[in-house]
């Protein structure tokens, strides 16, 4: 398993290290929100199209919507992921090592309000 908070120093992502990934998100999920039913929403990397990361989702009560071809503009998560990028832009003079980068992005994902709003208003 690897945790959610983990920074793993390789290029790319294989099917296997994303189901240690998913595995270990599942997991916090069932402690932090036991019960609660989650959708994953993600692109058409090949390392997401595994049937082990499907299983993996599906047998813990949660689903998978697959986003069409790349296309930012009817993406609600690229929204998201360029506020954290900007917010880590705008801090990257204070990052020296992982941890800090951790850190950092966790403040800056926790400052980020009306996520679910941006995806409903995308159509999600």
């Amino acid at each position: 398993m690897i945790s959610s908070t983990c920074v793993l120093h390789q290029a790319g992502t294989t099917a296997e290290i994303f189901l240690l990934f998913i595995q270990g998100l599942i997991a916090r999920l069932a402690i932090t929100s036991p019960g609660v039913r989650r959708t994953f929403l993600w692109d058409n990397l090949r390392s997401h199209y595994s049937d082990a990361v499907a299983f993996a989702i599906y047998s813990a009560g949660h689903r998978i919507i697959n986003r069409p071809a790349y296309y930012p503009q009817d993406g609600p998560i690229e929204y998201i992921f360029n506020r954290v990028e900007m917010g880590l832009r705008d801090r990257l003079y204070l990052i020296r090592h992982d941890d800090q980068l951790i850190w950092h992005t966790h403040d800056i994902i926790s400052g980020i309000h009306a996520v679910e709003e941006t995806f409903v208003h995308c159509g999600y």
